[in-house]
C-alpha cells in the first residue's frame, strides 16, 4: 500500500507528511500552498525540508526532522 497523498491546487501530489513541511514553507515565506508547492518543485523535494529547518523562526528546539 502507498502513502496518503493529497492534489495541491497546482496540481502536484506530495505524500501528505511532506505537505506539512509545504505549509510551514509557506508560512514562513509569506506564501500561498500552491506558491510553496511551485517554489519546492522547482528546487525539490529535500529542499523544502532543509528551507523550512534553516528559516530564522525555526530555533534548534523547534527544528523539525
Amino acid at each position: 500500500m502507498t502513502a496518503p497523498r493529497e492534489t495541491t491546487t497546482v496540481g502536484v501530489r506530495f505524500p501528505a507528511s511532506l505537505l506539512s513541511r509545504v505549509d510551514e514553507l509557506a508560512a514562513h515565506a509569506g506564501l500561498t500552498r500552491s506558491g510553496a508547492v511551485l517554489l519546492s518543485v522547482s528546487a525539490g523535494i529535500d529542499p523544502v525540508a532543509r528551507a523550512v529547518d534553516a528559516h530564522p523562526a525555526n530555533t534548534p528546539q523547534e527544528t523539525h526532522r
